[in-house]
């Protein structure tokens, strides 16, 4: 089966710029997420050099200070505390602050940032990182305003800008089937009013500082796009041999197809490699939707496998996906021979060896392997494996045990008793 977290969640940044920063909203009533904490880590600069200094911490900084200022340029991320959102609501990551302050090259045209967000409700494990790429438009110191570019928004020369170049996180995490991720739509100047846009300018010789927005949503690609996930029994089987089933019970599979793309999917089919068309509660999905189809058979002997495929269509053409799944379908079982030394006996006092056979006949390990006889008289029996005792398929544990002819024994001219096996399949 294929690793992917399904389900989704795309969180929505939205940064929004503002004097005065609330960083930990606390909200009393019930929400569907509720989180602990977000906490935010710059993980690399893009140029810098020498200047960069705080990669891996919450704040980065570079360039070489200019006086009378004397302080590096740089970013800096705080996150927030315990919050909760329904689904489709946006919530407070955190303030985005850029130190625009003259410095002297070398300087940084970016930085990564990494988000990591706390779960309390539903529980996540792990806590879900998602990283992003900030693009810094670092402009030429200047005293006129005229030299400064079209975006400059202050009257003081000359402003940055700050832009993301991607708005997905390729970064993916799951709850129950649904994969989600994070996702920035802009920034804002106030939260939660405010409308999202496509950049931060921010005015020079001064710390500028912005609202960090998210939303969850099962769209994870700006794109047409679908997602499948195989499972046998309920369970999201990575690789072979995958779950021992017992032959000849019923096995069912779940086809969880989500909608992971931004755009409606009509005529969605599943096929099973194995089983061939399977039959789903409906043919169209919405952007972020999700269903779940199945299908059941009956175990089969030793390594399974089959293969499902998801197609659907939208306007412009048609996606498609495939995952696997596997079981081994055990047959646990085992036999039992006993055989004496000697087939007659004429006289009270006489000694026969009793031989006992526990063969693995099916094709699973068998484990706590034990050989009983309730038989009066018998010896202990000596066994060739020390307890507990496994076997393997067509492994064998051989015990041996005496027993001493009575004279009743002679007088009835048979000596009858039975031996049993018993052991446990997984």
């Amino acid at each position: 089966m294929k690793q992917t977290i399904k389900w989704s969640l795309i969180f929505v940044i939205l940064v929004l710029l503002a004097p005065s920063i609330q960083t930990t909203p606390v909200f009393a009533q019930s929400y569907d997420y509720e989180i602990s904490s977000v906490t935010g880590v710059w993980t690399a600069a893009d140029g810098g050099q020498y200047t960069v200094e705080g990669v891996g911490s919450d704040e980065v900084r570079w360039g070489t200070p200019i006086s009378p200022y004397n302080t590096k340029s740089g970013l800096e991320f705080t996150g927030t505390g315990t919050q909760g959102f329904d689904e489709g609501q946006n919530f407070l990551l955190g303030t985005l602050t850029h130190m625009n302050w003259p410095v002297q090259t070398p300087t940084a045209s970016g930085a990564t940032l990494e988000i990591t967000l706390a779960f309390t409700s539903p529980g996540v494990s792990p806590n879900p990182s998602f990283s992003f790429d900030f693009e810094i438009e670092e402009t030429t110191n200047t005293k006129k305003l005229r030299d400064c570019p079209a975006f400059q928004q202050t009257s003081t020369p000359c402003d940055d800008r700050i832009t993301f170049p991607s708005s997905f996180g390729s970064e993916t995490f799951q709850i129950g089937d649904k994969s989600y991720t994070l996702e920035i739509i802009g920034f804002m100047n106030s939260y939660p009013s405010g409308t999202p846009v496509a950049s931060f300018i921010t005015e020079e010789a001064k710390d500028n500082s912005a609202y960090l927005v998210g939303r969850l949503s099962s769209v994870l690609v700006p794109e047409p796009d679908v997602m499948l996930t195989k499972k046998t029994n309920d369970i999201n089987v990575e690789s072979a041999p995958g779950p021992e089933l017992i032959v000849g019970e019923t096995v069912t599979w779940q086809y969880v197809v989500q909608n992971s793309g931004n755009t409606q999917l009509t005529g969605i089919t599943v096929t099973d490699s194995e089983i061939g068309a399977i039959t789903c509660p409906k043919t169209t999905l919405d952007p972020g939707e999700l269903m779940t189809c199945t299908a059941s058979g009956i175990v089969t002997p030793g390594q399974y496998t089959n293969t499902a495929t998801v197609n659907a269509s939208y306007s412009g053409g048609s996606k498609s996906d495939s995952d696997t799944s596997w079981y081994f379908g055990i047959v646990p079982e085992i036999t039992l021979t006993k055989t004496p030394n000697k087939m007659t006996y004429s006289t009270a006092g006489e000694l026969i060896t009793y031989t006992f056979i526990a063969e693995n006949t099916g094709n699973v390990t068998l484990t706590d392997v034990v050989i009983s006889d309730p038989m009066s008289g018998l010896s202990a029996l000596d066994c060739d494996l020390i307890a507990p005792v496994s076997l393997a398929p067509d492994a064998k544990l051989t015990c041996t045990a005496t027993y001493i002819v009575s004279q009743d024994d002679v007088d009835t001219g048979k000596i009858d008793n039975t031996a049993s096996v018993s052991a446990k399949d997984p």
